[in-house]
């Protein structure tokens, strides 16, 4: 969370999402070779041509798979970046090739905002999600770091936007 001088906000997701991340790449890791040495265990009972063709290949693709996974969830998590300024919110959301999006939503259309902010783990590492209500929708922009202190410059923002329109 980095607030400038010319008073935006930008935001990205807690880090407790790249635990996640690395958690699900290093079980497909231990997965595949669990997977490796049971195979290579059982040699002698498995045909050896097996193995080598099936098997072994398997697990070269479900590296790959694992290493591809890593690499497009870091991409995700940078790239997911919510900008708050006095007039409007951006939400940009992009992974390299498959998504390209971009929500703005002005100030005058937030008509109330809240945190859920559940559980022990979200306490202490100070993550929640964000609740915007519009006009026509609930908006939930999920692990954001410090929920309390945003949802403070939200408040401010939208205080500075409706004293300016009275």
């Amino acid at each position: 969370m980095q607030e400038n001088e010319k008073d935006y906000l930008v935001l990205t997701r807690h880090k407790i999402l790249l635990v996640l991340i690395v958690m699900k790449f290093i079980l497909i890791i231990i997965l595949s070779v669990v997977f490796g040495i049971i195979a290579f265990q059982f040699r002698t009972i498995v045909p050896s041509h097996f193995v080598i063709y099936v098997v072994f290949p398997i697990i070269f693709l479900v590296f790959n798979y694992a290493f591809l996974q890593v690499i497009l969830n870091l991409i995700r998590f940078y790239n997911r970046i919510i900008i708050i300024e006095p007039e409007k919110l951006t939400i940009l959301h992009s992974s390299l090739f498959l998504m390209d999006d971009m929500e703005v939503m002005d100030m005058g259309s937030i008509l109330k905002v809240d945190v859920e902010q559940h559980g022990l783990i979200s306490n202490l590492l100070q993550y929640g999600h964000l609740v915007l209500e519009q006009r026509n929708e609930i908006r939930r922009i999920h692990y954001i770091a410090e929920p309390y202190k945003v949802i403070n410059v939200l408040r401010k923002h939208l205080r500075f936007k409706n004293d300016k329109t009275t």
